[in-house]
């Protein structure tokens, strides 16, 4: 039992990893708090649920809105926050290359 809920948590790992950051649903942002900060998810985990934050509202959640979700204590927003601003680089570096792949003109096929 243990063993299969351990699996579950490497594929939902590997899962939010692969996916953009906007589609994450509450659960899914519970889950990368966990990971980053457990002890902050222990004490604020609740505040993340009770506002309902989904990956699109995370990205864009500033220092005062984490005030404003209970998250009283100045060195944990700014921890929060620094981890907010590295999630949200790194899913706008991902886009951006998906868009230039996308643009990218493709090899012309040699009979």
């Amino acid at each position: 039992m243990v063993e299969n809920n351990r699996n579950s948590d490497l594929a939902a790992k590997k899962d939010l990893k692969k996916r953009c950051v906007l589609t994450w649903n509450a659960h899914d942002v519970q889950h990368w708090l966990q990971r980053h900060h457990p002890s902050y998810y222990r004490l604020y985990g609740e505040n993340f649920r009770e506002n309902d934050i989904t990956g699109k509202v995370l990205v864009q959640l500033t220092t005062l809105q984490l005030e404003q979700m209970g998250i009283t204590n100045e060195k944990h927003r700014v921890d929060i926050f620094e981890k907010l601003m590295k999630l949200r680089l790194e899913n706008d570096q991902k886009e951006l290359t998906l868009l230039i792949k996308a643009k990218a003109p493709k090899a012309p096929k040699v009979p």
